[in-house]
């Protein structure tokens, strides 16, 4: 009886600890795994979700998310600030996909970490990046640069009337260090009072210094000469040699003529000056900079400088020799050199008294005995065009446009040795500049005389005439291409 009595008090026991178990083992699913509400201890973001299902969870971080958003941002920088607000710079997040997210994460975290924060002491939260508009980033990078960024200025060199050449020493530049400022921002949503967030400037320096100016020494020089009477053409061509002016070349790097100079607009000064625009010469915007160019190719050749982009003319000019001009068109041809030696080179135009002179520095060790030299293949004959017009009086006549020669040229670049031997020798360009014909009316009485063609001068100096040659670079005109021509006299090309 005895034992039959402790058996039975045994399985009474064992059977009401299996109901607990299964009890306690059936709320412990209940709450862990098919909860309907967020367990004690959870956030998102900065948002309490403890105790709310899904849809009251979302409410809450939807109202925490509009508060937040209209947080202050202002970047500094001494006297200079740019304010915003989060709602303007941040993309806006998304309050229903957020609470799904941290909802199955809930689901799928352990049971021990869920019964440690039964009591509400154990937090656990859940981050919510922050996500930044890139188009107002970009927008605001712009505006604090545009008041912030001051380029440097290489040391340059200035002659004075006294001392002769002298060193200009260079100044630091300075510009906004976008990484560093943009780390000062919250990366994630939480509890935010006004932002303030330094601009993070960073120094540049010039690319030429006192002291390596102190080292250089003229590599190369070029003169070409304009007619001041050409007012508008001076105009243009002075501004642009000023903006060539001072323009330091890193070693390895590259020069460009388009980049250097900018758009030749009425807004950056240029005026109106004689064009070829398709064909047809012209007034046209920014007539003259193209000897800039030509007189800078010049000085770069004899430099030893290595060319990577150059374009003839479509038609023969003469502050250079054939061959040797260089013809830009702003965002259509460009000219463009390479300094290939290891040390930055420093350029020098100036304009004034009729003369343009550019000057080519660099260390010395680099300098070189070249000469530039060109061999005319081709004379090409212009046509005397006749023409009887209405409107003139019977027998006189009106020459509407010069004839102007057509020619086929090559340049070479040849390199000495300190005796003054050729070690070598190489063509730079074959060219083809085509011919204009001389265009002439006469009164409606007036003899009708045959069409002849016309034999052409050799433009400048006095150029060999060399073996004709098949093809050859025939150009096209560019629409704005710029000649130091006047259709109505000869002696705009002298």
């Amino acid at each position: 009886m005895g034992a039959g009595n402790l058996n039975q008090k045994q399985l009474i026991f064992t059977t009401i600890g299996a109901i607990a178990v299964v009890a306690i083992s059936l709320y412990y699913y209940q709450v862990f795994f098919h909860f309907d509400k967020f367990l004690p201890g959870v956030s998102i973001a900065s948002v309490d979700v403890s105790g709310l299902d899904a849809r009251e969870a979302t409410a809450r971080v939807e109202e925490w998310f509009e508060i937040s958003r209209n947080t202050e941002v202002t970047f500094h920088s001494d006297d200079y600030s740019y304010g915003i607000n989060l709602k303007e710079l941040c993309l806006k997040p998304d309050a229903a996909q957020i609470v799904g997210e941290v909802w199955e994460k809930e689901r799928h975290r352990g049971i021990k970490s869920k019964i440690l924060s039964m009591d509400g002491h154990q937090a656990t939260k859940y981050p919510v990046k922050l996500s930044y508009e890139p188009s107002v980033i970009q927008s605001i990078v712009e505006e604090m640069s545009s008041h912030l960024n001051r380029d440097f200025i290489n040391a340059r060199l200035e002659v004075d009337a006294k001392n002769g050449l002298i060193i200009v020493p260079g100044v630091q530049g300075q510009k906004v260090d976008v990484d560093a400022t943009f780390a000062g921002m919250p990366s994630q949503w939480e509890e935010f009072t006004a932002l303030q967030i330094p601009i993070v400037l960073k120094k540049t320096e010039p690319v030429v210094n006192e002291e390596q100016l102190k080292e250089m020494g003229e590599l190369a020089s070029f003169t070409t000469w304009y007619k001041v009477s050409e007012v508008a053409r001076s105009h243009n061509l002075a501004l642009a040699a000023r903006a060539v002016n001072g323009t330091a070349v890193p070693a390895g790097e590259e020069f460009s003529f388009n980049r250097t100079v900018g758009e030749r607009t009425y807004q950056n000064g240029y005026q109106d000056a004689m064009i070829i625009n398709n064909g047809l010469f012209e007034p046209g915007l920014g007539g003259g900079i193209c000897q800039v160019s030509s007189t800078i190719y010049n000085a770069v050749l004899l430099a030893g400088m290595e060319i990577t982009e150059r374009h003839n003319h479509s038609l023969a000019v003469t502050y250079v020799p054939l061959g040797r001009d260089a013809t830009v068109a702003y965002g259509i041809q460009d000219f463009k050199f390479k300094n290939n030696t290891n040390y930055p080179i420093y350029i020098r135009a100036t304009a004034g008294g009729g003369g343009l002179i550019v000057n080519i520095y660099g260390h010395l060790d680099y300098k070189q005995n070249i000469s530039v030299t060109n061999v005319v293949d081709r004379v090409i004959n212009f046509t005397e065009v006749t023409e009887v017009k209405a409107d003139l009086a019977p027998g006189t006549e009106f020459i509407e446009q010069q004839g102007l020669t057509g020619y086929q040229a090559r340049a070479f670049r040849n390199f000495f040795d300190e005796n003054g031997q050729i070690i070598k020798t190489e063509q730079l360009s074959s060219d083809y500049y085509r011919p204009v014909n001389k265009i002439k009316f006469i009164g409606p009485s007036a003899e009708v005389p045959v069409q002849t063609p016309v034999e052409g001068e050799l433009p400048g100096e006095e150029n060999p005439i060399g073996e004709e040659l098949p093809g050859g670079n025939q150009n096209e005109t560019l629409p704005g291409e710029e000649v130091n021509f006047s259709p109505t006299m000869n002696e705009a090309w002298e």
